[in-house]
């Protein structure tokens, strides 16, 4: 099912200014075989991640919102204000450029959509803060993802590349989002989306699982961050404690379920941790997991998937000192088949990295899990799986049985790279702008903050600043490649003073190096 194609270097397309790299194009990768990337490209792809954001974002250029660009939503997209959804309708044009995330829009596909290219934008599923969260979860809106394909949709989308799913505007409250980013539903009558081809596209901060459903097509070059599905207030359960509605508490002993308070003033009644699906009249539950595809079937002509990256470890996500993530089954391919005659398509997953880490006491958390019966393939299809690299831990590829199956050349023992190591670190005001510079050993990104106070922060202390709030006066980001010089700035009126650049650079997510301050005189 590979694309029949060579391609020898993939150009980003980025030019000048802004907080990501600069000169103009620059390659995203070099080799010779796209269906078989080497380890250390993957691990590249994955540590730089501009490759997976928006040019505009790299670029520093101001994306196109529904707040004020409504009115330039190509033929074929609805906006309804009212509940903040984006219908999509016939053959309809292409996005590109947009930033959907800002607004938290969910994107609702009607039946037999044909769309071309959706490109260079970001999304996110709604805010959800503490005070809404019943009512949320008793809407049903839990279960609606940011693409919703509801059931035997047969849309097609051609290509889908440089798009960024990320977490909800704000971080509300922490995070509390849908079940997935993408859902397709079915009833076995072997209707399927296709996204035909899906690259350079990063997934993060889920609820449960990233891409859910019965989709076909090939999809290389992902980075599924896990999922972020326990909000940052809440706390372990203690029967002395009261609690009002929108709480939420969680039981590390019970494989970190979290359950969600019903009623103002419960203090005593404690929550049924049988289960993570488990309620009872006061305490509703919320099922924590990190599947990043959980395939429910696929048509015949199935999925091809390479060259991804499947994060599954808490503390390397791309905000691992600031939210919680627990995870009782947590699987980069998790194909659970479901519905009366279910069958999954042709699929080939080969040359990807599942790291995996599960603090659970459940059983489960295996990078790969199949159902093990011959009869979930569609007849004369077959499951190959082969080439990728994975950790140690639960079994690890596990489920998968029959003739129809062949597992093979999979290395375990994967460990992450080193944090990477700064230098040239610079840092300087002129004409309204606070421009700041490094070179990194490693490809990463920077968190800048400037502030008033002189005093070293801590990693969680730049995932949790907020210009205007405290200290800190401004903050932005700089992705950066192996040992490239890489700078960026921001504009930013500042008052005569002295002022103090922190920078955290990670290395990929969790990775962190934290860089000298610097000091601007003004």
């Amino acid at each position: 099912m590979a694309l029949d194609i060579t391609v020898n270097t993939i150009f980003d397309g980025a030019g000048t200014g802004g907080p990501g790299p600069t000169g103009g194009d620059f390659p995203l990768m070099a080799f010779a075989n796209p269906t078989a990337p080497a380890r250390a490209e993957v691990e590249r792809l994955a540590r730089e991640r501009w490759h997976t954001r928006p040019d505009w974002w790299s670029e520093g250029r101001t994306p196109k919102t529904l707040t004020a660009n409504a009115a330039d939503l190509p033929t074929g997209y609805t906006y309804n204000a009212g509940n903040n959804t984006v219908t999509v309708s016939g053959n309809a044009g292409d996005l590109d450029g947009w930033d959907f995330a800002a607004t938290g829009t969910v994107f609702l596909f009607s039946n037999g959509c044909v769309i071309d290219t959706i490109s260079n934008c970001t999304f996110a599923p709604p805010a959800v803060p503490k005070s809404g969260r019943i009512d949320y979860i008793s809407s049903g809106a839990a279960s609606t993802a940011v693409f919703e394909f509801g059931i035997n949709n047969t849309t097609t989308i051609a290509r889908m590349t440089r798009c960024w799913f990320k977490e909800a505007p704000g971080y509300a409250d922490g995070p509390f989002t849908g079940t997935a980013v993408m859902n397709h539903g079915t009833s076995d009558n072997s209707s399927y989306p296709f996204i035909t081809l899906m690259e350079f596209c990063s997934f993060e901060a889920f609820g449960q699982d990233g891409i859910k459903g019965s989709f076909g097509g090939e999809w290389r070059y992902l980075y599924f961050d896990p999922a972020t599905n326990i909000p940052q207030d809440a706390t372990e359960w203690n029967n002395s404690t009261v609690y009002n509605r929108g709480d939420i508490v969680f039981s590390a002993a019970s494989g970190y379920q979290i359950k969600l308070c019903m009623a103002d003033g419960t203090v005593g009644t404690a929550p049924n941790f049988s289960s993570a699906t488990s309620s009872n009249g006061t305490w509703q539950a919320l099922d924590p997991h990190s599947d990043p595809y959980q395939s429910g079937q696929s048509p015949p002509s199935g999925v091809e998937i390479y060259g991804c990256f499947f994060n599954a470890d808490q503390g390397k996500r791309r905000y691992a000192s600031r939210g919680r993530m627990r995870g009782y089954a947590s699987n980069g391919l998790r194909k659970n088949i479901y519905g009366q005659n279910a069958r999954q398509g042709d699929t080939h997953f080969h040359h990807n990295i599942c790291p995996l880490e599960i603090e659970s006491n459940f059983s489960g958390g295996r990078p790969l899990s199949f159902t093990a019966t011959t009869a979930a393939m569609h007849p004369g299809r077959t499951l190959l799986i082969e080439d990728n690299w994975f950790d140690s831990n639960s079994n690890q590829i596990a489920g998968a049985s029959g003739t129809e199956y062949t597992i093979r050349n999979n290395q375990s023992g994967y460990t992450w790279w080193d944090a990477a190591t700064l230098s040239g670190v610079s840092a300087n005001y002129s004409g309204g702008t606070v421009s700041y510079g490094f070179t990194a050993s490693r490809g990463g990104w920077g968190i800048v903050v400037l502030s008033t106070s002189a005093t070293p922060m801590s990693g969680a202390d730049f995932l949790t600043a907020q210009a205007g709030t405290g200290d800190v006066v401004t903050k932005f980001e700089i992705d950066a490649m192996d040992g490239t010089a890489a700078s960026g700035s921001q504009a930013v009126a500042l008052s005569s003073g002295t002022y103090y650049a922190h920078m955290l650079y990670q290395a990929g997510g969790g990775i962190e190096t934290l860089a000298n301050v610097q000091t601007i005189t003004v």
